[in-house]
């Protein structure tokens, strides 16, 4: 008897500490319902995509998604080890690209309708939770790198944790230098 990706998945929590990513069911609900209440068309960029997924459920929608995730195979074995067994059953390896966290990102020039990103925005293992002036910067940073790579009239999805009113700041500051229009949305899913 074959075992389900369902059941492989939830297999990975039972043996580890980060069993939130593999909780198959909740993961998997959160995107279905979030792209059956959009009716997305274009490229879309799923940034911080962790396991994959927004990439496994949009697929199934038919979507043109990929995922970008931050290399954190050195600094955190294990989450990593699970990410990546993740993403190999739900067949998703081939469609997320790996970055350092620094500097451009691997796209060109508004390549994206859309953009979601959970809380990848603001979250970063490197920096210590007290240098809140180091944190501002790479926040700015990335929300200008993802100007750069969403189209004009681009919409983005976030669902930030603590930076909420931070992000949005950022967010204006930014797309008032830009000539891009951008629609932002906080998304906030049901737990």
């Amino acid at each position: 008897m074959e075992i389900s990706v369902k059941e492989k998945i939830e297999s990975f929590g039972q043996k580890d500490r980060l069993c939130k990513f593999s909780r198959f069911g909740t993961n998997v609900g959160r995107y279905t319902n979030f792209f059956s209440k959009r009716n997305l068309k274009g490229y879309i960029l799923d940034f911080g995509c962790g396991p994959g997924y927004s990439i496994y459920v949009g697929r199934k929608f038919g979507l043109r998604i990929v995922g970008l995730d931050i290399d954190i195979s050195k600094d955190r074995k294990d989450y990593y080890e699970l990410i990546k067994n993740i993403n190999n059953v739900l067949d998703v390896r081939n469609d997320i690209m790996i970055y350092d966290g620094y500097g451009r990102l691997p796209f060109g020039d508004g390549l994206f309708d859309y953009i979601i990103a959970k809380a990848s925005i603001a979250e970063d293992f490197t920096i210590p939770l007290t240098s809140r002036q180091l944190l501002e910067e790479r926040l700015l940073d990335r929300v200008k790198e993802l100007i750069r790579i969403s189209k004009n009239g681009a919409s983005w999805y976030i669902r930030p944790r603590g930076h909420r009113n931070k992000i949005r700041e950022i967010f204006k500051t930014v797309s008032s230098e830009n000539s891009k229009s951008i629609k932002l949305e906080v998304w906030l899913p049901k737990r």
